[in-house]
């Protein structure tokens, strides 16, 4: 199975992520700054939950508020990452994070998309939260950096 080896994670850069930031995540992803368009710089989080979206692309950001199902709902997210900590290291574990979370969400060799997710990532931990299928009820895991071989 390929698991995507040649597609690359598509980005939608909120304005709050850092050019360093988004300099080391161009190396392995596409990403879109919402800094580097006039057109997006100053519409709210709410336009950009729905433009990642409609963009088919994962909502990087630093703003805890994409985390709260009542503000921004699961079934509507469009695969969101928040990053806690504006350390320079977990931007640079993300691509293998992502892709660790293909293999466990996707074993085939289809497109993925993580709508529906959210994903905290602090120093400490990564937080994932779903929807559940069946009972229509949001769902979280922990895992510890250390947990998934990571060491920050």
């Amino acid at each position: 199975m390929n698991h995507s080896k040649n597609r690359k994670w598509r980005i939608y850069a909120d304005k709050n992520v850092e050019k360093n930031t988004i300099s080391l995540l161009r190396k392995k992803m596409d990403v879109l700054s919402v800094e580097e368009d006039i057109k997006l710089t100053n519409q709210e989080d709410s336009f950009h939950y729905k433009k990642a979206k409609q963009l088919k692309r994962l909502l990087l950001t630093n703003d805890k508020d994409f985390w709260s199902d009542q503000q921004f709902k699961l079934l509507e997210s469009p695969g969101v990452i928040i990053l806690i900590s504006k350390d320079k290291v977990i931007a640079q574990y993300l691509p293998l994070l992502l892709r660790k979370a293909l293999i466990v969400n996707n074993p085939s060799d289809n497109p993925i998309f993580l709508d529906g997710v959210k994903i905290k990532c602090s120093p400490e931990e990564i937080i994932l939260k779903w929807l559940n299928q069946d009972s229509q009820k949001a769902e979280t895991q922990k895992f510890r950096w250390n947990d998934l071989g990571f060491k920050l």
